[in-house]
C-alpha cells in the first residue's frame, strides 16, 4: 500500500479513477477542493476549488469531464480532465435531500 502524503487533503472522501490517463481524483470536504493523483508517480499534480464540502466524485472518460458533488451548496461541479484549472460549471441540484454521490455509467456518456 502506497501513502500520499500532502497538504491539500483535508477531509478526503470521494475517490474516483480513470484508467483512460491514469489519474486518481480525491474530493478534500472540509478543503473544498478536488486533488489529482498521477497513478504511476502517486504524486499530487494538481487542486482545483470547489463549492462547500465536495462529497461524491466520478470521472467521465468519453467527455473527458470530472463531476464533484458538493454538498454543502447543493451542486454539482465540471471540471475538465485535461486541464484541471477552473471548473466549467456549476449545476444547482433540487432543494430536497443533499445529493452526497454520483456515479458515470460506462459507456453510455451519462451522469447519475
Amino acid at each position: 500500500m502506497t501513502t500520499i502524503s500532502d497538504p491539500s487533503f483535508n477531509g478526503p472522501v470521494g475517490i474516483a479513477y480513470n484508467s483512460i490517463n491514469d489519474k486518481i481524483y480525491v474530493t478534500n470536504y472540509f478543503g473544498k477542493t478536488v486533488s489529482e493523483i498521477d497513478g504511476s508517480s502517486n504524486s499530487v499534480t494538481g487542486t482545483i476549488s470547489l463549492g462547500n464540502y465536495p462529497y461524491g466524485i466520478a470521472v467521465n472518460p468519453i467527455s473527458k469531464k470530472i463531476y464533484a458533488v458538493n454538498e454543502g451548496d447543493k451542486t454539482v461541479s465540471e471540471i475538465y480532465d485535461e486541464s484541471l484549472d477552473s471548473v466549467f460549471l456549476n449545476i444547482k441540484t433540487h432543494d430536497g435531500p443533499n445529493t452526497i454521490n454520483i456515479k458515470n455509467t460506462k459507456g453510455t456518456n451519462t451522469i447519475y
